[in-house]
């Protein structure tokens, strides 16, 4: 059981923040997400130049290479970020 000093009583229903900070909110979320996206395919495209290069000099694209790692990092953000579109598009 809690108790609170006082009398002091917790609110009986959530608040809601106003309408201009949520939307201030999204704009932001939808800005950062463009942004995450933009840098996926940016390295993508990255990691294609840099097998590419390695191909021409017959050298084998390695598991541990940093620019491999780094395009893990970036597929890994862009299906986090792809991830509430697929959610509301399947709901």
């Amino acid at each position: 059981m809690i108790v609170f000093a006082q009398g002091v009583q917790p609110p009986t229903s959530p608040w809601t923040p106003p309408a201009s900070v949520v939307s201030t909110i999204w704009s932001w979320l939808e800005i950062a997400l463009y942004v995450a996206i933009v840098v996926s395919i940016l390295a993508v495209i990255t990691l294609g130049a840099f097998m590419a290069l390695d191909k021409d000099r017959g050298e084998p694209v390695s598991a541990t290479a940093p620019y491999v790692t780094a395009v893990k990092i970036a597929l890994g953000v862009l299906m986090f970020s792809s991830a509430v579109a697929l959610a509301t598009a399947f709901s």
